[in-house]
């Protein structure tokens, strides 16, 4: 639980790092690194909340329903749509 919380915590970290580093951007490509910013720090965003709500949901259901977490685990990691 705690390595989920980590990550998460790391890539939300992230994003007052790309505004840091656009400061130092005073080039002709200040514009493209700023779009590329954004897009960067929306995704490392979802990254980051999408590793909390897993952590959490499967920190959850390994304590109380195992058969559950292991049924949650398979589906999160199958391409095929998920079991009812």
């Amino acid at each position: 639980m705690i390595g989920g919380l980590t990550t998460a915590a790391g890539a939300l970290l992230l994003v007052p790092a790309l505004t840091g580093i656009l400061g130092l951007i005073r080039t002709r490509g200040a514009s493209l690194a700023t779009a590329g910013a954004v897009l960067a720090g929306v995704g490392v965003t979802a990254l980051g909340a999408g590793d909390v709500l897993m952590t959490l949901v499967m920190g959850g259901l390994v304590r109380t329903d195992p058969a559950t977490a292991a049924a949650v685990f398979t589906d999160a990691n199958s391409t095929a749509p998920c079991s009812p």
